[in-house]
């Protein structure tokens, strides 16, 4: 009996010293991971230490934010609140048949939601016709500024808590300037905006450069430059709103089954490209003119949806036709294929949002609640740009994109001139026109 006692004592000890040793190998791989080293030395920026950064199967969803008790996305809102999301989703698929359409050729990628909360933030500074006029737009029914900013906030703090989505907001404003402290509050407080001061006027070189840090430390190194116009003398303050999401699939795809495979341009020519596959159950609908695939996150807290041409039609006039809020039916298994691809998109909303019957956001004196001073009659939008990008892998999905707006202010017709090279002066008499002084200047 002593002896059976014995070896099991034994038995037991080389098990955990087993064990011990797998979880000491473990660890150690996972500390020596050269894909985790590598993404460490490609970003400096500052990366939240009480979330984990997880590397999926397949090439790298680097910044997949993790909780010990995940949970699916869940949002409290009023019945207002409601009808606001409800109707909003038509603005979004509007801005995107609009620029798909006017787009004849190459990809596109835009975050409709980061237009939507950077409209929301400009609201609040709008004068009253100009701001009922977004809202018309945005959401298509009687909704007020404060169910709108009330809304907003409610949404980035859930989509925020489920560790996948990060909306963050900035405002830079002209230091030395008087600004109205209620449209800054709201900014901060309910839009959770940094505020910080620039010297566009002295330094824009250097005010642009913070601007395209912000995005590229909130985007954890992805966004790495903006295509924005020079900021210039006249710039009094600079929004922006960047849109982050980051997902491991909810069943992965097996890097084993990536094989090369063909793809059909709009065109008819046929590319090769890597084409993943997956057997899972899927919720999908095939239509008339096209068939929907909805691929599932972990947590099912967001989905991936893909839509496709029936046979006989083409993509281009498919999109005004698509109706995103079908019923998909589900219960058996989808047999999925589909490319691995990244997009890279930059889109002119000043333009977009114009032809959408917002041009009078861009008008001089849109604005009456930035400054409350005589500026307020001089302020518009001089420019409404966003960067957007996207890459789709076997492990999950990474997609960023950064929406900005410059107010700038002018006095009726105005031209910019700027004295910055060698010039010539001369101080003359209006009544004689004669020269009193007259000079060169090299060097100041």
């Amino acid at each position: 009996m002593r002896k059976i006692i014995s070896l099991l004592m034994r038995t037991v000890l080389l098990s955990l010293l087993f064990v011990m040793g797998l979880v000491v190998v473990s660890c150690d791989q996972k500390d020596n991971n050269p894909l985790i080293e590598n993404n460490v030395e490609e970003y400096q920026g500052e990366i939240e230490t009480a979330d984990s950064v997880i590397v999926t199967q397949g090439n790298v969803v680097e910044h997949d934010f993790t909780r010990a008790d995940p949970a699916p996305l869940e949002v409290s809102l009023t019945e207002q609140e409601k009808v606001m999301f409800a109707s909003g989703y038509q603005f979004a698929t509007g801005m995107f048949n609009q620029i798909a359409a006017n787009t004849s050729a190459g990809n596109v990628c835009i975050s409709p939601l980061s237009v939507q909360v950077m409209l929301g933030m400009l609201t609040n500074a709008a004068k009253d016709d100009v701001a009922q006029n977004i809202l018309d737009k945005l959401f298509d029914s009687n909704i007020t500024v404060d169910v709108m900013n009330s809304g907003f906030g409610k949404l980035r703090e859930s989509l925020e808590a489920t560790n996948c989505v990060k909306v963050p907001n900035a405002i830079w404003i002209q230091q030395g300037n008087m600004f109205n402290q209620d449209f800054i509050d709201i900014g901060s407080n309910i839009y959770q905006a940094t505020v910080r001061n620039l010297n566009f006027r002295s330094d824009p070189q250097s005010a642009m450069d913070s601007v395209c840090q912000w995005a590229y430390d909130n985007s954890y190194g992805r966004l790495k430059s903006l295509d924005l116009d020079d900021f210039n003398c006249n710039t009094l303050m600079v929004l922006a709103n960047l849109v982050w999401f980051a997902s491991a699939w909810n069943m992965p795809f097996d890097t084993r089954t990536t094989n090369p495979g063909k793809f059909t341009l709009a065109d008819g020519t046929v590319k090769n490209v890597d084409m993943m596959y997956e057997q899972e159950y899927m919720k999908y609908k095939f239509l008339d003119k096209y068939r929907v695939v909805s691929v599932p996150f972990k947590n099912n807290s967001f989905r991936m949806d893909f839509i496709v041409p029936a046979d006989g039609y083409n993509l281009d006039e498919i999109i005004p036709d698509i109706d995103w809020s079908v019923s998909l039916q589900g219960g058996k298994k989808v047999s999925l294929t589909m490319p691995k691809f990244t997009v890279d998109y930059k889109a002119d909303f000043k333009s977009v949002l114009s032809d959408y019957g917002l041009s009078n956001l861009f008008e001089m004196g849109a604005f009456d609640k930035i400054t409350k001073t005589q500026f307020d009659k001089m302020l518009y939008i001089s420019q409404m740009k966003q960067n957007a990008q996207i890459k789709v892998e076997e492990g999950g999905v990474e997609a960023v994109a950064v929406t900005v707006a410059s107010i700038e202010y002018r006095s009726g017709s105005t031209v910019s001139f700027s004295i910055d090279r060698p010039f010539v002066f001369a101080i003359r008499d209006n009544a004689s026109g004669s020269f009193l002084f007259m000079g060169r200047v090299n060097d100041i």
